[in-house]
């Protein structure tokens, strides 16, 4: 079975879900813990050592786009250095790398399906 090596994608999938991560302000241990995963493993996948799996990859999107919400529109005593309109761009900066960072997993995902032959 022909496995597709981990590439340039994949580093940047973990730096923006890095990027992410510090944006809602979690250590990787707080991420790991949410997601039953060993910090080391987050680790892994933030320095593009290992790809994400399709199925995790979903759940920790949709987690830190809550926290980063959390974060910058309900808790604002947390975030004081910014504006109501700073915020909310700030916000939607950090939703776009999120669908940016799907897009680019759903694209490995297909490019994975392909070389395995499986459709789907």
């Amino acid at each position: 079975m022909a496995r597709l090596g981990l590439g340039e994608k994949d580093r940047q999938v973990g730096r923006n879900l890095a990027q992410l991560r510090n944006q809602a302000g979690l250590s990787q241990e707080q991420v790991a813990a949410e997601f039953a995963i060993s910090s080391q493993q987050l680790s892994k996948y933030e320095c593009g050592q290992n790809r994400i799996a399709h199925v995790l990859w979903e759940d920790l999107v949709e987690f830190l786009k809550e926290q980063i919400r959390t974060l910058h529109g309900f808790h604002e005593d947390q975030a004081p250095y910014l504006s109501e309109r700073d915020r909310g761009e700030e916000i939607e900066t950090i939703l776009q790398m999120a669908a940016s960072l799907r897009e680019q997993v759903d694209e490995l995902t297909n490019r994975m399906r392909m070389v395995l032959g499986k459709s789907n």
